[in-house]
């Protein structure tokens, strides 16, 4: 692995190269009904500079799915231990410094069609999200999220849904400093609401499209410190509310080699930091085997992240994100994997813009009794 900005930093490029070593596993049990999935991954970083820290995941997935005569139920548990320096923090959230994470989630849904063309969907999902030191720019919290869901199939092709989401953030006791010391809207907890209709359309056979268009209400709940030197802090209590658009539109072709998405949202949820964001993202994704052996792997998005409550802070930025990576299987239980990953973020209240290339090479025993 090679690195020009290992940690996107902002005051010098650090070219940083270094190893890991990762270990996969998987497991899966299907009867005629159920199926259930327990995956595995352990990755450890060994890199070149020793005062540069180094991004060690530890990471447990269980999975199950359970079909109904007319419906289904899924569920999903996951703890997943990192740093901030992996790329989805680095992508999000005003922290670039490392520190070690914890993420512990859950999710069940479940799909139930009363008649030939009606139906109903429920989705429950809970997350907690801690950190093993204190930074001013970090904040824990716990997410949780209701979404309910009525379905209309109209046609085979086409299924029309209108949806309701109810979602709650609740922060723990360690302020963010950094929104203290500039006077800035300090969160306690975050009621979202929010209204949605849509559709869900086959186009053709290879080709799917879905899309949605909504409303949501914010209501914030915190405070303000004012702080007197030499040693007093005044605090006043308060709600903001923030209100927007949130919308969805998915295109995608799945071949029997390939498969394509392309698609547009507009959201609020957490970002790395803790605070509420509302962004607005364009991705493309790209999946294609080129043959027996080759596989090919591209993912782009452009993202523009928000904060309705405080428009002043280093939470709002631009990022370009792109990862182009190949898997090339040579012999059945060995195979070369390689990547090249860029990261751009652009600060809205400073000039501090950064970026990151990346390039891995890597070769991967697969033993013959587990799944490639």
């Amino acid at each position: 692995m090679s690195d020009d900005n290992y940690g996107l930093s902002t005051f010098a490029k650090n070219d940083v190269s270094g190893t890991s070593v990762q270990a996969r596993g998987r497991v899966r049990w299907e009867t005629e009904l159920s199926e259930l999935d327990l995956s595995g991954r352990l990755v450890d970083e060994n890199l070149n500079e020793d005062d540069v820290d180094e991004n060690d995941v530890l990471q447990v997935i269980l999975q199950g799915n359970r079909r109904l005569e007319r419906g289904r139920i899924t569920s999903r548990a996951a703890v997943i231990q990192d740093t901030t320096l992996a790329d989805d923090a680095l992508s999000s959230g005003v922290t670039l410094v490392d520190v070690g994470r914890d993420r512990y989630s859950l999710a069940l849904s479940g799909e139930y069609f009363f008649t030939e063309t009606q139906g109903a969907s429920v989705s429950a999902y809970g997350e907690a999200v801690r950190f093993e030191e204190y930074s001013p720019t970090l904040s824990e919290y716990d997410y949780t999220s209701l979404d309910a869901r009525y379905l209309w199939a109209m046609h085979e092709t086409l299924t029309a849904y209108i949806s309701g989401v109810w979602s709650r953030i609740e922060y723990e006791d360690n302020v963010r400093l950094d929104l203290v010391l500039n006077g800035s809207f300090v969160p306690d907890r975050t009621n979202i609401e929010s209204g949605s209709l849509g559709v869900n359309w086959t186009l053709a056979d290879k080709w799917s499209l879905d899309a949605s268009l909504g409303y949501r209400q914010t209501d914030y709940f915190g405070r303000y410190y004012f702080i007197l030197f030499p040693a007093t802090v005044y605090t006043l209590e308060t709600e903001e509310e923030g209100d927007g658009r949130i919308s969805n539109l998915s295109l995608q072709y799945q071949g029997e080699r390939t498969l394509y998405t392309l698609s547009y949202y507009q959201e609020i949820l957490p970002n790395t930091s803790g605070l509420l964001i509302d962004e607005r993202r364009l991705e493309m994704v790209a999946n294609t085997r080129l043959s027996e052996n080759v596989r090919l792997n591209v993912r782009a998005y452009a993202s523009e992240q928000r904060s309705e409550i405080d428009t002043d802070n280093r939470d709002n930025i631009d990022v370009a994100y792109g990862l182009m990576g190949f898997d090339w299987r040579f012999r059945k239980s060995l195979s070369v994997r390689g990547s090249y990953r860029y990261i751009y973020r652009r600060y809205i209240t400073s000039s501090n813009d950064t970026e990151s290339n990346r390039v891995t090479l890597g070769l991967y025993w697969t033993p013959t009794p587990f799944e490639w």
